[in-house]
């Protein structure tokens, strides 16, 4: 059961360098600025992740909480569905979330975005109150790490 693992908010508490995940996806500078920022920003709620997983229902909704810019809410979403959505620069991308290993504590997001050239997996797995997230892109690995709020 999944939902009892990752269900609340959790905070950023440091981040690897994007720039080569950026450059994948083709972001524009002026929006390099603020995501730069905001990744380096680890004071409290600066950047913030929601989960609510519904095991029952075998759902996901996953909100991003961005002090002083915009955030990002996905739609309550099945498991192992492909979804469109958009970046918050507003490019398209198709994504699917799938859940891995025994315990529940893992689930893993497909992204294809960049007009469908690039491919991300991300891994993201809970230890007790931390939470480590690894992307995966263009045989690069970016990680993000996060602490249990709420």
């Amino acid at each position: 059961m999944s939902g009892k693992f990752f269900n609340g908010r959790w905070r950023l508490t440091y981040s690897s360098d994007f720039e080569p995940y950026m450059d994948a996806y083709e972001i524009d500078e002026s929006y390099r600025k603020w995501v730069r920022r905001v990744l380096l920003d680890y004071s409290d709620e600066a950047l913030v992740e929601e989960y609510f997983i519904d095991d029952k229902a075998n759902t996901l909704t996953r909100k991003v909480i961005i002090k002083d810019g915009p955030g990002r809410e996905s739609s309550c979403v099945p498991f192992d569905t492909q979804h469109t959505t958009s970046y918050f620069d507003g490019k398209p991308v198709k994504y699917q979330y799938g859940r891995e290993g025994d315990e529940g504590n893992r689930i893993v997001r497909f992204e294809i975005g960049n007009n469908d050239k690039v491919h991300t997996m991300i891994v993201t797995e809970v230890d007790g109150d931390k939470m480590l997230s690894t992307y995966t892109c263009r045989g690069r690995t970016y990680i993000k790490t996060f602490i249990k709020v709420a």
